[in-house]
């Protein structure tokens, strides 16, 4: 088997790019709904990410980069997909999990720096999810999955020669929670995040990063992480949050229960097909297995 990662930038992400990457396996999540959008919403969700991002820079010098196009910021999608080698990459692997990056380059020094700065609603994590919901009293074992695959992307293992997808983990952000015991840190935490809530906008979200790498620590990716993540939570938390008309909210019509369901049964059909369910952890599995990691930015 073999992982891949593909980066698209939303500025000329579409639907059918999208397709063509994850074929019909492609869940219907913040992208989706996004790129389902007319060019004009997607137009103003791109512009309040970067109206933002100038907004809550408070370094004068750095406000006055981006004014003159000294800095820009662009925002793309990650994919993190798994195929098998037999079909010789001639149909779309499986989407395991989605990402949203952000790239900050000043044009002037000729440097970038870069963060995923988010999830979006994936595959394992609904997985999780359900298995956290359906959990008894014993719920030792619900996260060894998520665990061993999350180790496959961040961390140096056998079967990746030392070498991750990835460098660092990402930053996620999340809504304010309404809840003093909230399941979704729980979930972090056993993922190897801290928490702490932020302010951006006059609003509070929570956001959990890896405990010693913290990228919200330089103004640029905090500015620009916070930014990207306040806006994706006014589209789909409309409830909490309150975003820009022009940008419209997120599409529960085309994320129904029977879409759920759907999604989830998918996710376990690849799951069994593969045998990763059939083995305490998917660590014994993957030893076993001719992986690949390769990284692909278009």
């Amino acid at each position: 088997m073999k992982l891949s990662s593909v980066e698209v930038s939303l500025d000329i992400l579409t639907k059918e790019h999208r397709k063509k990457i994850t074929g019909d396996l492609g869940r219907y999540n913040a992208v989706a709904d996004i790129l389902e959008k007319t060019t004009e919403q997607k137009k103003a969700f791109l512009e309040r990410c970067r109206g933002l991002f100038f907004q809550n820079l408070h370094d004068e010098q750095l406000r006055k980069d981006v004014r003159l196009g000294n800095i820009t910021l662009d925002i793309a999608w990650l994919v993190v997909i798994c195929f098998s080698d037999e079909n010789n990459n001639k149909e779309p692997g499986f989407p395991l999990y989605e990402f949203t990056k952000v790239s900050v380059a000043n044009n002037t020094d000729n440097f970038k720096l870069s963060s995923i700065a988010g999830m979006f609603s994936t595959y394992m994590h609904d997985y999780d999810r359900s298995n956290i919901e359906h959990a008894g009293n014993d719920q030792q074992d619900k996260y060894s999955l998520s665990l061993d695959m999350w180790k496959i992307l961040f961390e140096p293992h056998q079967i990746n020669d030392g070498l991750p997808l990835f460098d660092n983990l990402p930053v996620f952000v999340f809504p304010r929670s309404l809840s003093t015991n909230s399941e979704t840190t729980v979930y972090m935490n056993k993922l190897g995040f801290q928490e702490k809530n932020y302010t951006i906008n006059g609003e509070e979200i929570r956001c959990f990063y890896e405990d010693g790498n913290n990228p919200l620590e330089n103004p640029l990716l905090k500015s620009a992480i916070l930014s990207t993540g306040l806006v994706l939570v006014e589209i789909t938390r409309s409830d909490l949050y309150k975003g820009s008309k022009y940008i419209g909210e997120f599409n529960r019509q085309n994320f129904s229960k029977e879409v759920k369901l759907q999604q989830e049964r998918t996710v376990l059909k690849w799951l069994h097909s593969n045998k990763i369910l059939e083995v305490n952890s998917i660590n014994s599995h993957l030893l076993a297995t001719d992986y690949l990691l390769t990284s692909t930015k278009v």
